[in-house]
């Protein structure tokens, strides 16, 4: 290593160490955090196996409490997640908040994480029900690399007891080669050891104490933890002013090769050289080391290797005389397995601030295989003052992994004088949160660091918690002058303001503006330093200009542009008649370097100003809103005592003015602070404030614990099992997937009750491993979603009684007997003939037809913006009109809509900004859809609307008129109509075909909608076929409406790129299966998968290039792609991607999925199984998609692209994406022998 590494932030607990005060207490003590496990958690493992005893080790008291809101997790996946993954997200984000950095500093950054990552125990809690994703090493360092948005490296490491320390150098490593300009590494070990198997391992200690060094020490014990910390290049966190609580200096790794006795046994020359290295790369004098944390596992012949390691090299350097002090944190807390190198950092750097060594706890006598008399070093009994000598403190730490690699870390801390500013007598503090709730909680913890620490320094905390928080949904901004005061306002409730804020610029005169000020402003507020940078440029700082008239005419320029860029157009500037010098830099006459070079340029406005007019401008205007005055007039400011709703705002910009000014447009809902990066440390403060909730598994005993199965097999192939019976069976498996008590209703329905989509896999993969039989297809679930329902077809199934699902009526016949365009339901005594002639009277219509008149638009609306298809249509209109686009998007789980659109966007494509973007805060659903001025003002120009919103859930609550895909769509249907906009285009699906028509009809034309179709299995369907009908019933003449029916959409085409959430996309789960099925046959290669995705930028591009024409013979389209993907040309894109599968004989290839579905609990492996059913049920007809085809040549849009090489690349995605692995080695366990 060649330049110093900053560890900038951290987060932690250790058993009974769970802040920085217990951290620090911990180095004067010789006392152990070594005890039983806490109630609750001994109480789970008494459900689960019964009382079994325990061994004693360091334990963290909880371990089973998430956020699974702020992280986006739904419950029941939170319940699913190891709780090491849970822990790592909870401390990863603390460790990057401790050092100063938020979800949106880090958000597409290519921040690396690096990894300790050891075995999960929480298996066993779950019943075998292995989840493949929880169950990837590291998918923790994916979890936190998603959710974050981070595009470094993401590594895992595992060399067991030195993991953290390797972890630690590869990404040191990483930081030298600029391969990421911040990294977090970091780990969580949780686990537990029965007292019966711990006496099995003869490195654990039988004593029930760790004693490093000591003459009785016997082995080690069992310890737990989270440790995360955040590093920089040391001269970036110099630049960005970050908090630096140490520096890694140098380190090296090694393996002690064959000069091991054993395969787990110690080198001391291995263990010597590792640390003669690391001083090398470190570029110390060994001399000026003064303390190295031990490795120190406390067993008889360990310690003495370790001992003799350290000692050998500090001779062989030629040092002499009694130079450092050893001990070892493992005594306190345990052995952490693959953490428990960091857990020793961690301690060398408290030690390091706090200018202690520590003891050696769990000491009294020296071992007699370790020579510690006139030896360079000597394990330290009592805690001692660490002097700096020059300043800086040395230290080093250990780790020595059982697999024979070992890591040694230098670390030093340099004396430094608080960069902090002098006392203040205002100061000012913004909060924002999604939530009322979770901004009362923010206050919460902000008042208990004040109330543990009466002097915490204002500046500090102030500084530190305006640089974390931004504004939210709920936001509150505090002035106060010391502690008792902040107090009391963070013991106010939350307010929430009852008008509307307007916000009135008040031009009317020049202000002086001392240098002092300005600087004071560009410290406290990056927003307006920005702006000064954008807008006058670093050549004309203002230590640059030596006028202080000019400096203060453009210092106030910049604040009227940073005002007007904040509140989004509730901004209003007021000014006298004619134009003075701010006006002109305004409207782009003067620029700011004319007057730097000519500052006879500035002349001030001096007309007067009609005071009486612009009262009754205020007061006719703004009487129902709060109107905040920020005025920029010399001499008394104008007061309105008789209106309680008007404030007054000095433009001077003193301390308290800006501050209520801060205030205001927080409470607006606009960000008015941007504060640098601070060079300290809330030491005990916990940032971000959580809400924890429990999530664990309802424990059902283990079968090893007695319980027997009490129905044979043999019962259910003979199917005699009754109705009771099954319901006994089923009622288990319901209440444990729902998570809910009590007793269920033959009328309880498994989606009302909490179920979705992946909870009904869940359901079926658990069916048929109870019955031992597929009984029920997944499209079935919406048919038979009761309890009594689900439970009378298994039985019927089970008996032979052949139960098919019911044939849908007509959704809403009254409503397609109206409809315009359309064929309405045929009746089986119509004559096919006539239909099949009426369309081909349309495609000679279309063929004869002349060229299609293109379309000039106004401004375009377009719903769903946020979404897969949506962001993909924004794009494609931005690139393909002039138009100025408003995006619908709504809040959602405290981000904002537009925050929202412009991340989605800008993982998309890269872009962040767009002078032609504008973003509507709208949900839908809601009855008064747009009815708000703001959004009437905003989208009066509009002409044209794309509907792309909606839900792709194909089963789900079966009240279909309130689904977002029926009700958002008669919403927006309606505004459009309301505002007779003169273009409506819906994005529909083809599959409001369904699963099957009546048997009379053979073919399904564009031209038609409800006929008589079963969509009952399809809430997707159904609701689009609603929507369609519900358009096609209330349409105007006066409105051209298109409607697109499209298929899956799939990744981009160039890359495979998508915003789809795979794991729970049943197409791509197909692709995943076969991947991790390994194998295949010449049988299955004949399967018909049914794989049809297309590239979504090229569906894109043929909805828009239809919708830019006017139509008048068709206004349905059924986009004509092409056939879906065959088993050969899935096998061959997995091939040309470095997928390997296995060929296998049509029986072997049949037995090892048989045992494959036997030993899954996932539902979705049957999503690749064939020959399940008897009887196959094809389609009795065919969809005509002439009309649609005949159009596109008209417009010269011809539907083409490599399918094979789309193919390849969309594999070559879910690889990089590490949804695909090319791991595809075949399990034993499934293969005849």
């Amino acid at each position: 290593m060649y330049k110093s590494i900053a560890i900038i932030g951290l987060s932690y607990e250790l058993p009974g160490i769970r802040n920085w005060s217990e951290l620090s207490r911990s180095l004067k003590s010789k006392g152990t955090n070594i005890g039983t496990l806490s109630p609750g958690r001994l109480q789970d493992i008494y459900d689960k196996y019964g009382p079994v005893e325990m061994d004693t080790g360091g334990f963290i008291d909880r371990v089973d409490l998430f956020d699974n809101e702020y992280f986006d997790v739904t419950e029941r996946e939170a319940v699913k997640m190891y709780p090491e993954h849970r822990l790592f997200l909870l401390h990863a984000l603390r460790a990057f908040y401790d050092a100063g950095y938020t979800e949106k500093d880090l958000e597409g950054s290519g921040t690396g994480i690096f990894l300790a990552s050891g075995k999960s125990q929480y298996l066993s809690f779950l019943d075998g029900q292995y989840d493949f994703f929880n169950g990837l090493t590291g998918i923790e360092a994916t979890r936190l690399a998603k959710f974050l948005d981070l595009r470094g490296p993401a590594v895992t490491v595992n060399t067991t007891c030195s993991s953290s320390l390797v972890a630690l150098h590869n990404a040191c490593m990483s930081l030298e080669q600029r391969e990421c300009d911040m990294v977090l590494t970091g780990g969580v070990r949780i686990g537990t050891i029965t007292k019966e198997r711990a006496g099995d391992f003869a490195i654990m200690s039988r004593t029930g104490a760790c004693r490093p060094f000591d003459k009785d020490a016997d082995g080690t014990m069992n310890g737990e933890g989270a440790v995360c910390m955040v590093l920089k290049r040391l001269e970036d966190a110099i630049r960005d002013e970050d908090p630096i609580y140490a520096t890694i200096e140098g380190s090296a790794v090694n393996h002690g090769g064959a000069r091991i006795s054993s395969l787990t046994a110690p080198s001391i020359e291995a263990q010597k050289e590792v640390i003669l290295k690391a001083w090398e790369n470190a570029r110390v004098d060994p001399k000026d080391i003064r303390f190295i944390e031990a490795h120190g596992t406390g067993t008889i012949l360990g310690d003495p290797i370790e001992f003799s390691g350290i000692s050998e090299a500090f001779t062989e350097k030629g040092v002499t005389g009694l130079t450092c002090k050893i001990s070892s944190v493992k005594a306190q807390i345990g052995h952490l397995d693959t953490l428990c190198g960091l857990a020793g950092l961690l301690r060398v750097i408290a030690a390091l601030n706090n200018k202690i060594i520590p003891p050696q706890a769990n000491f009294a006598v020296i071992n007699e295989h370790i020579e510690e008399t006139d030896n360079v070093i000597e394990v330290q009994r009592e805690p001692e003052y660490w002097d700096a000598g020059n300043g800086i403190r040395i230290g080093g730490v250990s780790s020595f992994g059982l697999t024979g690699t070992n890591v040694h870390m230098v670390v030093a801390h340099k004396e430094e004088e608080s960069r902090l500013a002098a006392d203040s007598d205002l100061y000012f503090l913004q909060l924002g949160a999604p939530t009322p709730e979770r901004l009362s909680d923010i206050k919460q913890e902000i008042s208990n660091v004040l109330e543990n620490n009466r002097h915490t320094n204002l500046d500090a905390l102030s500084r530190k918690l305006n640089r974390l928080y931004n504004v939210g949904k709920y936001n509150e901004g505090l002035s106060f002058t010391d502690s008792a005061s902040l107090l009391k306002g963070l013991q106010q409730p939350v307010a929430v303001p009852e008008k509307e804020t307007i916000f009135l610029l008040m031009d009317l005169d020049l202000q002086e503006y001392d240098r002092e000020l300005i600087g004071t402003i560009f410290n406290e507020n990056s927003l307006i330093k920005k702006c000064w940078e954008d807008l006058v440029g670093a050549a004309y700082l203002p230590e640059r200009i030596s006028d202080d008239k000019v400096t203060s005419v453009l210092f106030q320029y910049v604040l009227y542009k940073y005002l007007l860029s904040i509140p989004e157009g509730k901004m209003q500037v007021v000014t006298r008649q004619g134009e003075g010098i701010l006006q002109q830099l305004l409207n782009n006459k003067v620029r700011p370097a004319d007057i730097v070079q000519d500052p006879s340029l500035i002349i001030d406005n001096e007309n007067s100003f009609n005071r009486q007019n612009f009262e009754y401008y205020l007061f006719k205007n703004f009487r129902q809103q709060r109107v905040i005055l920020v005025d920029f007039s010399k001499g008394r400011q104008m007061q309105f005592p008789d209106a309680d709703n008007v404030i007054n705002i000095s433009g001077g910009f003193e301390r308290k003015e800006r501050f209520l000014l801060y205030s205001e447009l927080l409470a607006s809902g606009r960000s008015p602070l941007k504060v640098p990066n601070v060079p300290v440390f809330l030491y005990d403060a916990q940032f971000p404030v959580y809400k924890l909730s429990r999530f664990w598994p309802k424990n059902v005993p283990s079968a090893n614990v007695g319980q027997k199965a009490t129905e044979p097999v043999e019962k259910i192939d003979k199917g005699v099992l009754t109705l009771a019976e099954i319901e006994a069976r089923l009622k288990p498996i319901w209440k444990k997937l729902l998570e809910i008590e009590g007793d269920i209703a033959a009328d309880d329905d498994f989606f009302e009750q909490g179920g979705d989509s992946l909870a009904g896999l869940d359901l079926l993969g658990q069916l048929n491993k109870e019955f031992k039989k597929n009984l029920i297809i997944y499209e079935e679930m919406f048919s038979y979603s009761t309890f009594g329902g689900l439970c009378g077809v298994l039985h019927d199934r089970l008996t032979g009684i052949t139960v098919m699902p019911k044939l849908q009526a007509p959704v809403s016949a009254n409503v397609a007997e109206k409809a315009t365009g359309t064929v309405a339901v045929v009746k089986e005594s119509e004559d096919a003939t006539f239909r099949e002639n009426k369309y081909k009277a349309l495609l000679d219509t279309i063929q004869q037809s002349g060229a299609l008149a293109r379309i000039t638009h106004g401004d375009i609306l377009i719903t769903g913006s946020t979404g897969f298809i949506g962001s993909f249509l924004v794009k494609r209109i931005l690139d393909s009109t002039d138009a100025n686009i408003i995006c619908m998007a709504r809040d959602k789980k405290g981000q904002r809509a537009e925050e929202r659109f412009w991340s989605v966007f800008n993982e998309s494509f890269g872009i962040s900004a767009h002078e032609r973007i504008r973003v509507v805060n709208a949900d839908i659903t809601d009855e008064n859809l747009l009815s708000d001025k703001e959004s009437r003002e905003l989208l009066k120009n509009v002409t044209t609307v794309y509907h792309a919103a909606g839900s792709p859930a194909f089963v789900g609550n079966p009240n279909l008129q309130e689904h977002i895909s029926f009700k958002g769509t008669k919403r927006i249907f309606d505004w459009a109509l309301s505002n007779k906009i003169k273009s409506f285009n819906h994005i529909s699906t083809i599959g409001i075909t369904g699963n099957g028509l009546p048997e009379h009809i053979e073919s399904f034309y564009e031209t038609d909608l409800n006929m008589g179709q079963n969509v009952e299995n399809y809430v997707h369907s159904a609701t689009k076929l609603m929507a369609e009908e519900y358009i096609n019933a209330h349409r105007s003449p006066d409105m051209g409406v298109n409607i697109f029916r499209i298929p899956n959409a799939g990744g981009r085409y160039d890359d495979g790129f998508t915003l789809l959430h795979m794991e729970s996309n049943l197409m791509y789960m197909k692709l995943r299966r076969i991947c991790k099925a390994g194998c295949y046959s010449d049988e299955f290669l004949e399967h018909n998968l049914n794989f049809r995705i297309v590239p979504v930028d090229m569906l894109i591009k043929v909805v828009c290039e239809l919708s830019f024409y006017q139509h008048k013979h068709l206004s349905t389209f059924h986009l004509p792609f092409e056939k879906g993907f065959t088993m050969p040309e899935i096998i061959d894109a997995f091939i040309k991607n470095g997928i390997k599968l296995t060929k296998l004989d049509n029986n072997d290839f049949r037995e090892y999925m048989r045992k494959w579905e036997e030993n899954s609990e996932e539902y979705s492996v049957k999503l690749i199984k064939y020959g399940i059913y008897d009887k196959v049920r094809g389609r009795n007809y065919k969809i005509k998609t002439d009309a649609t085809r005949l159009t596109l040549e008209k417009i010269k849009e011809p539907v083409a692209y490599d399918r094979l090489t789309y193919l390849k690349n969309v594999v070559s995605y879910c690889l990089k994406e590490g949804f695909l692995n090319t791991d595809t080695s075949l399990s034993p366990n499934f293969i005849n022998q």
